[in-house]
């Protein structure tokens, strides 16, 4: 009994922290972040509800539409450093039925148009099947494309 007390505690402490720091995020966004919240914000896309530095399954999402259970991610080089942790946070976020896409950072700076196309076609997609995630990023080997 005070073991489930003391795990209830640490949850809502973690939760907390993930709520904080979501909120710190959101407020030194980069300027890709800054400019694709534009385009997604206010159901500007196609009509979809996206938030921003959402935490879910402990993890915080930088974009996400809960509708169509879609995670957006816009990755700096310091991805490129942690591709373990990633696959490992994508892999947890496919179980929990979310479909994860994944750009770099220099992907939305030169293809904005692209990137918005892709968006727009997984958000149209039945997210009823096992979820798998796409990534654009150009030697992700440990993220399978949707078939």
């Amino acid at each position: 009994m005070i073991q489930q007390t003391e795990n209830e505690f640490l949850k809502v402490v973690t939760k907390n922290r993930l709520i904080g720091r979501a909120r710190t995020l959101r407020q030194d966004a980069t300027d890709v972040e800054r400019q694709l919240w534009a385009r997604l914000r206010n159901n500007r896309l196609e009509g979809y509800k996206f938030k921003r530095q959402y935490v879910i399954e402990g993890y915080i999402a930088d974009f996400v539409c809960l509708t169509a259970n879609l995670i957006v991610e816009l990755d700096g080089v310091q991805h490129q450093e942690q591709v373990h942790y990633d696959h490992k946070r994508t892999e947890t976020l496919n179980k929990k039925g979310f479909r994860v896409l994944r750009f770099w950072n220099s992907d939305w700076v030169e293809n904005q148009a692209g990137v918005l196309e892709t968006i727009v076609a997984t958000l149209r997609m039945p997210a009823a099947r096992p979820h798998r995630a796409v990534s654009l990023h150009k030697a992700s080997a440990d993220i399978a494309p949707l078939p």
